[in-house]
Parts: C-alpha cells; structure tokens; sequence
C-alpha cells in the first residue's frame, strides 16, 4: 500500500470562466497510481459571502472517496466530488485542500489559494482587475476616471478620449476645462450673451439673467412682470412703499404713502408737519375754520384766535376762558375739587361751594364736578346724554376711545429668531369686545415681510420672525367697534445672525 502526498502534476485552465487544475501521480512500480486529475473552481477571485462551485475528478481505484477542508468559510458537503464553497464575510487568503483516498488507504492531495476580496490592485488607482480596470498597470486609468487627450481609455468605457475636458467638442474655442458648461452647443460659452431662451448661454449658473424675463433681484417679479427695478428686492408691483426716496411698487411715485410724502398736494407732508396729508385745507399754518377739522395743524380743532368756545361752555380764550378744553372751566365756574383753576381766578380748588346747588347729594367741595345737573356727581351712573358729559365725574364719558398697549420679550432679538408680540393689556374703559390689528410701522429697506405675514396678526398675541437686521417699528391699534385707539408701537433692534 502506497500513500502519495507528491503532485505528478499541475495545470491551471480557464473555460467558460472556470478555472482547471490538472494533478496527478507519477506512473510506474506494480501498482496503478492514484492521480486527482482535475480541480475546478468557479472563480479563485471572489467576494466576502460569495459561494462558488467546487469539484473535482480522479482516478487509479474503483472506489474513491473526497474530502475537501477550507481554512476558512463553509463547503457545503466536504465528502462530494462535486460541492459549493461559501466564501467567509472578511477578506483574506483561504487555503482549500482536496484529498482523495482509496479503499487501500492510499490518499493523495492538492492545496490550492484562494483570493476573497477585490483582488490586488496593481497600480494604486483604487481598483482592481475585478472591479473593472481596463488597464491595472496604469494609476490613470480605471472606471470613472475623468478621460483626457492621452490616447488611453481613461474610465474604462470602451471610448478613448471621448469628451475629454481639454478638448473644445464643438468649437466654440472653449472645452471644459476653460469653463464650457455645454460642450456640445457652440452658442454657449463663457461670456457668451445671456438670451431669452431657459439656457445659461455664459456658463454662470444661471440660466437668461440679465434678461427682460430673468429675475434677478429674487423679488419674485423680472421686467417682464412689472419690476422697474430688478436689482433691489425691496423694489417690486407688490412691495409696500417705505420712506427710502425709491419707488418701491412700481407705479411710477415715489414714497407715496409715507411721511415723507405730500399726498394731498397742499405742500407740506407728514415730515413737514400735516397733521392730515389726506385733507389738503389741513396743514402748518392753514386757516382755521369751523368745519371740524385741525386746519393749522395746530393740536386744537375749529380754534380761531381765541375767538372760538373750543369746550362748549360758552367762554373763549378772548373772553377770559384759562382752559379752553375744559368744559368745567370758564370765569366764574363753581371752584370743585379736581385740581384745576375752575372759575379761572388764578386759584387751584379755592372757594369751594358747600351747597348742593342740584340737589344729587354732593357739592363741588364734595367733588360734584357739575353742581347745576343732577344726574351728573361722583359715583353717579354714565348715562348716555347729549352733549356726551362726565356723569360721575371720574374723568370718563360714556362712549370712550380704547386703549392699545403692546409689549415684547426682548427689544433686541437676532435676525430670524420669532418675536412674540403681547397686546393683552389693551382695555376699554367701557368694557367693551376689542378688535386687535398688528401692523409693521417700519422695517428695513430690504426686508421682503408684509403685515400679513404676521402670525396671529388680528388677535391679542401675535409673532412674526425678522427676515433681515435692522431698526424695526411693529405698531398695534385696537378698536372697541365704535373709536380706534392710538396705535401702541414697539421699536425692536435685530441684529444678523440666522438671516
């Protein structure tokens, strides 16, 4: 009995992608030699976790038996001449080995390596044979290389020097690797005119600016929809007009609106002291007259040079009257308790009458700040009457104007942060439902936000979040239905930061 570790022979094949190992025994001596005459692999190459085909043929005894044994990974049936092998999940190099044995205990085997992995990459480029480099003993070449004017096929498309960036493809004296960004278009280059056709004709990234129809200031509106100003964003059809000397939407007037701008054409705006720049009898030395309005801008309504009864209590400033908007105060008045020179003889609160002249209960030393009515005293009930008085004479009638106040967290907030707005201490004296409007009083020149952008724009707490930095102005006016207050306006300092 002959055991024979010694390979006779040794041969690689490939076939059909197989690859072919022929072994054998040397012949002579009075036995038949056992031989392994052939191994096929599948791949010798392979990925972690491939499973490749095994199998292998010998000869020199009627009964054979085969054992195969890997290093590493798993062979499905080591006992079968024909078998799988499952590669293990880490690269390396597995050594697989056959032996073939007989029933006189002779055996004789083969080892063979094998790759698990991509295989070697011979020219450092970062792939191998493998993974599909044309040309491994050249770093410039493998798939997705950027082809060149070298007469090889760079990216191992099958194409040599295809659309290379050296190369100008369609004449136009630019390739791209001088900034063509359209190869294959001779109109369009660097510094090509910029037309009205959806290209970008000079290579700057963008696509007909510079054009009637490119929006260039990112307003939302080009030339061809109405921007007479395509280079400022604040500049639009439908930006509000600020005070900025500009013509903010377009219609041809310039800070129309503003305070800065005589609206009613009188000559004098808002900056200039128009108390009412809708009203072109109203301005800063206008003549007063008895129409209800402040025609001199003067603070004081249907006011002559003392010659008119500005409170109703039939005494003008020329007749004597010391506080003309006081209905309580004229010469002779009846001197009561409110601090105030009633009776107009240079004394606070002096004389006071301790009759009760209209029999409510109180005299002007009580604080009956109208001793001829009697529906009017301290703690009387406010009585719808015409002229609308002071019933109890706590300074209130019984329809009033409300009151507007509104606050912030923080006066100075960074640029895109939310500011929230706080109006909830806005009152009626008369108790009545209020009607809340917020509204932007004055914002930077270059801030894209509207008043209906604010969030909760009508209701008692509101937000919004600055879009640029910068002195802004939110402004709020509460209404009860029948008077709106006077606005209460927050001044808020955003400086840049998430804009």
């Amino acid at each position: 009995m002959i055991a024979s570790n010694r390979l006779a022979s040794f041969g690689l094949l490939l076939a059909l992608g197989a690859v072919s190992m022929l072994v054998g025994c040397p012949t002579g001596g009075i036995e038949t030699p056992l031989n392994i005459d052939r191994v096929t692999l599948s791949q010798t190459v392979v990925q972690p976790g491939e499973t490749i085909s095994i199998s292998a043929e010998a000869s020199g005894a009627d009964s054979l038996s085969y054992t195969w044994l890997a290093e590493a990974g798993e062979v499905a049936d080591a006992g079968a001449a024909e078998t799988t092998w499952l590669a293990p999940e880490i690269a390396q190099l597995v050594k697989l080995t056959l032996t073939v044995n007989d029933d006189d205990d002779r055996s004789v085997s083969v080892s063979f390596d094998i790759v698990v992995g991509t295989g070697i990459d011979h020219d450092g480029d970062g792939y191998s044979v493998r993974q599909g480099d044309c040309d491994d003993t050249n770093a410039a070449v493998y798939p997705g290389a950027p082809d060149v004017q070298d007469g090889f096929d760079n990216d191992c498309d099958g194409e040599i020097d295809e659309g290379s960036p050296e190369s100008d493809d369609d004449g136009d004296g630019y390739a791209d690797l001088d900034g063509d960004c359209d190869d294959a278009d001779p109109e369009v280059y660097p510094g090509a005119t910029e037309i009205i056709n959806g290209v970008d004709d000079d290579c700057d990234g963008k696509a007909d600016e510079g054009t009637d129809a490119y929006d260039d200031d990112g307003d939302g509106y080009s030339e061809q929809d109405g921007d007479c100003n395509d280079v400022s964003s604040s500049i639009s059809p439908i930006a509000p007009e600020i005070l900025d000397g500009l013509d903010n939407n377009c219609n041809g007037i310039v800070d129309e609106g503003t305070a800065a701008y005589d609206d009613d054409g009188d000559g004098f705006s808002e900056l200039a002291g128009d108390c009412d720049d809708n009203d072109p009898t109203s301005f800063p030395g206008g003549i007063e007259v008895a129409d209800g309005f402040d025609n001199d801008c003067d603070g004081t309504v249907d006011n002559g040079p003392f010659s008119t009864d500005d409170d109703g209590d039939g005494w003008t400033e020329l007749a004597g009257d010391c506080d003309d908007d006081n209905f309580y105060t004229f010469p002779g008045a009846p001197e009561w308790s409110d601090g105030e020179d009633n009776d107009c003889n240079g004394s606070i609160d002096d004389n006071m009458d301790t009759t009760d002249d209209d029999g409510d209960g109180q005299t002007e030393a009580d604080g009956d700040c109208d001793d001829y009515a009697d529906t009017i005293y301290t703690g009387a009930s406010e009585i719808n009457d015409t002229p609308d008085f002071d019933n109890d004479c706590d300074g209130w009638f019984f329809v009033n104007a409300p009151f507007a106040a509104a606050v912030t967290g923080s006066t100075s907030v960074t640029c895109g942060d939310t500011v929230m707005l706080d109006g909830s201490g806005s009152w009626d004296p008369d108790g009545d439902a209020l009607v809340y409007y917020w509204f932007f009083s004055f914002q930077p020149i270059n801030s894209n936000l509207e008043t209906g952008d604010i969030v909760g724009g009508s209701a008692d707490n509101a937000s919004f979040s600055p879009d640029v930095a910068g002195v802004w102005q939110v402004g709020l006016l509460v209404s009860d239905g029948m008077f709106n207050s006077t606005p209460a306006i927050i001044t808020l300092d955003v400086t840049p930061g998430g804009c």
